[in-house]
């Protein structure tokens, strides 16, 4: 099953490191992405459940969200 995200911006073309952690911490996904005019589609795949993004840019700003997959 495959799941896609889009990732907006403030900066018109960045590139962001993106990982992904289950409840316990354990990442379960790695991986880059490049944003063209503001957004970045981001494609993954995983299970239904509650994880944490954490999404790093080349200013070594970091945010870290809350995600819920639900198919």
């Amino acid at each position: 099953t495959n799941n896609s995200l889009n990732i907006s911006t403030n900066i018109e073309t960045e590139d962001l490191s993106v990982s992904i952690f289950d409840l316990s911490g354990r990442k379960v996904f790695s991986g880059h992405l490049k944003t063209k005019n503001f957004i970045g589609k981001l494609d993954f795949d995983l299970i239904n459940g509650s994880y944490f993004i954490s999404i790093n840019n080349s200013n070594n700003e970091k945010t870290t969200k809350k995600l819920l997959i639900v198919k």
